[in-house]
């Protein structure tokens, strides 16, 4: 996974290793931000960022990032 890039609560769970999370059911925090209550909530991964905690219930794993996502300029 590439930081500076939008991610949903989804992809970033199953990056973790969580499986089957129930958004609403269940405490969800990633990164620190907390009421995440639908797997389509899309959580931005600022540049520079090299690791994140996501937390389903109790239960805390790293996602880890391999540098930035740049972007191409066709000139």
């Amino acid at each position: 996974m590439k930081a500076n890039k939008k991610y949903t609560a989804l992809e970033l769970t199953t990056a973790a290793g969580f499986e089957k999370v129930e958004f609403g059911k269940i405490r969800v925090r990633i990164g620190g931000i907390r009421g995440i209550s639908s797997a389509d909530h899309l959580i931005r991964v600022t540049p520079g960022t090299t690791e994140i905690e996501v937390m389903v219930g109790n239960e805390v794993k790293p996602v880890t990032f391999d540098g930035d996502e740049t972007e191409e300029v066709n000139e």
